[in-house]
């Protein structure tokens, strides 16, 4: 039970931390992007800043909820379901939020970048 405790725990601290850049990224001033190794935008290169911000926060507070919920209940899962297939499918689904994080980015540049 206790190996439940320290799980669930340590998943929603996990989860909070992209909460709380989340968060963060909503309310900035300046441009804010994904740790994709891109370089931030200056103001002038958004239409929209502020949402431009609130895209990419929605979406990290989005990431760290569902990344909360996937790895607290993991173990729970391993109990019922075979390791293999869990572990796979919970890689999937986490790599399948990545990739969503992304094309998020992607859908984001294409709409308030403006190109010069």
């Amino acid at each position: 039970m206790g190996v439940y405790i320290i799980n669930v725990v340590v998943s929603v601290m996990i989860g909070l931390l992209f909460i709380t850049l989340g968060i963060r990224q909503c309310g900035s001033e300046a441009p804010v992007t994904m740790n994709t190794g891109e370089r931030p935008l200056k103001p002038e290169q958004l239409s929209d800043v502020k949402a431009w911000n609130t895209g990419h926060g929605k979406a990290l507070v989005a990431f760290g909820a569902g990344i909360a919920l996937e790895i607290g209940i993991f173990p729970v899962v391993l109990n019922f379901l075979d390791a293999g297939i869990s572990t796979i499918t919970l890689v999937i689904v986490v790599t399948a939020e990545i990739i969503g994080l992304v094309i998020n980015h992607n859908r984001l540049t294409r709409m308030y970048k403006i190109e010069r």
